[in-house]
């Protein structure tokens, strides 16, 4: 499945991008998105903590979803660092 990721400040920043598209296998959750993402920005070990961490939230149209919620193709995704001045 394709999962349209984006990044929310700082987090653009460190990854030097502002989304991307990502394959994953199909019942992936949004913990195995952190590893994919762990190992795709390994260099960045902050960025790689953050992420093993599950230091961030999860946001899909307007609602927050669990790092354990299943992920579904075509899903826009936007990553928030937890502690980022805009969530709740």
């Amino acid at each position: 499945m394709k999962i349209q990721v984006k990044f929310f400040v700082p987090l653009n920043i460190q990854v030097g991008t502002n989304q991307l598209e990502i394959e994953l296998p199909d019942g992936a959750t949004g913990r195995d998105l952190l590893r994919y993402l762990a190992d795709r920005f390994s260099e960045n070990q902050s960025v790689r903590r953050r992420f093993l961490g599950g230091r961030v939230l999860f946001l899909v149209g307007k609602e927050f979803i669990s790092l354990d919620s299943p992920l579904q193709d075509q899903m826009t995704l936007v990553i928030l660092p937890q502690g980022s001045c805009c969530h709740p």
